[in-house]
């Protein structure tokens, strides 16, 4: 279905959830021999340093959820600036279609699409639609979802609605072909601990706390690596130490796919890209939403995990070292429960969602380009043959 040699823009928010989606489709585009820009603002300045296959531009946003008059009335500036600079972006260099991943900076380009008559996709990463999203969705050719049940949606103001599931990094999509790792009795216990960049307090604080709890011939079985902030990175080492625990723990780690491949079990937030990477390399995770969400989707993506058999959500509140803990003991000595878990985490999994995106954004480029040269045949009387018509759309 490839085009080839057109110019594409993917527009996100500044946080990585929003970010790794748009660079995978990103990369498949560029794979087929396209050109990418990729619009953000300066939020995503540290992620985007290592997207060096794409043109970055940043532009102002804000968003209209900031409290009091002042400051909504500069974000709605910083809107006004955003789409200025988007639409004068887009009239001279003319992209095939603009691509929207949601949060709030991503609402410039996309009304400067609209406002510039480019064809406009929009991806949702969660199981619940986000606001810039559901904002742009009536001006969208197509909508792709990650998860099939997305609430938020209007599907009568919505022109198409796909199912493609969420992009994820080559690395992780290349998990697919790893089996689970072996585990019974007398196996090493593999855990592998994150959440993100708003997530890794509770688990800093329980973790610990809940294997301190389990037998001695357990903890000689456990292999923690665990992700924290920098400033509890000491604090969490010494928890480990006292309670013999054989842990790696630091504020980053480069490897994650690596990790994820060896885990026997993933303990983590709820984002729409743990959940969906976790689908793919078909690895069980126990999952703690995030609770500060207003709209909650979290919990709405773990229980599309959990739902399938292939994971488990605990609800913040009853995450205390003892439930951990003996869901742990549950898990480590009931060995068929995790490798169950992990076929059915596999089965929910969409490995080729920027293959299937990126055929969607493609069509769409290539059905308004065709109904913009019928237009202009229109005016003019010309009648150009479908085999012209194909040949100057790039088909």
């Amino acid at each position: 279905m490839s085009q080839g040699g057109q110019l594409y823009v993917v527009t996100a928010g500044g946080t990585g959830g929003h970010l790794f989606p748009a660079r995978a489709l990103g990369l498949e585009l560029n794979r087929r021999g396209n050109m990418v820009i990729l619009v953000t603002d300066l939020r995503g300045e540290k992620i985007v340093a290592t997207f060096r296959e794409f043109i970055v531009n940043f532009v102002p946003s804000g968003t209209l959820s900031a409290p009091g008059l002042a400051k909504k009335i500069g974000a709605l500036w910083r809107i006004f600036l955003g789409t200025v600079e988007s639409y004068s972006m887009f009239r001279k260099m003319k992209p095939a279609a603009v691509v929207g991943f949601g949060g709030y900076p991503s609402f410039p380009a996309m009304l400067a699409a609209k406002l510039a008559g480019i064809p406009i996709c929009v991806h949702e990463q969660n199981a619940v639609m986000g606001k810039a999203n559901a904002r742009v969705v009536p001006w969208a050719a197509a909508v792709a979802l990650s998860f099939e049940d997305t609430k938020g949606l209007d599907r009568r103001r919505t022109k198409e609605v796909v199912v493609t599931g969420n992009p994820v990094r080559a690395e992780i999509a290349a998990l697919r072909d790893k089996p689970y790792p072996g585990f019974g009795p007398g196996t090493k216990f593999r855990i592998l601990v994150f959440g993100g960049s708003q997530g890794a307090k509770v688990l800093t604080n329980t973790v610990p706390a809940a294997m301190a709890h389990l037998p001695d011939s357990l903890k000689k079985r456990l292999e923690v690596t665990q992700q924290c902030h920098e400033e509890d990175k000491d604090a969490l080492i010494l928890k480990y130490t006292e309670a013999g625990i054989n842990a790696t723990v630091d504020s980053f780690f480069h490897n994650i796919p690596e990790l994820l491949a060896d885990a026997h079990l993933v303990i983590g937030r709820a984002g729409a890209s743990t959940v969906c990477e976790l689908a793919v390399a078909g690895r069980p995770g126990i999952l703690v939403p995030l609770p500060s969400s207003l709209r909650d989707e979290q919990t709405a993506n773990a229980r599309v995990l959990a739902s399938a058999g292939g994971g488990w959500l605990i609800p913040q509140p009853e995450f205390t070292d003892a439930e951990l803990a003996k869901r742990l003991l549950k898990l480590a000595t009931t060995h068929h429960l995790l490798q169950e878990a992990a076929v059915d985490a596999k089965a929910l999994g969409r490995p080729g969602a920027a293959s299937a995106l990126a055929d969607l954004v493609e069509r769409v480029a290539g059905e308004h380009a065709e109904a913009m040269m019928a237009k202009t045949a229109e005016r003019t009387g010309a009648n150009p043959s479908s085999s012209q018509r194909k040949e100057r759309s790039g088909a």
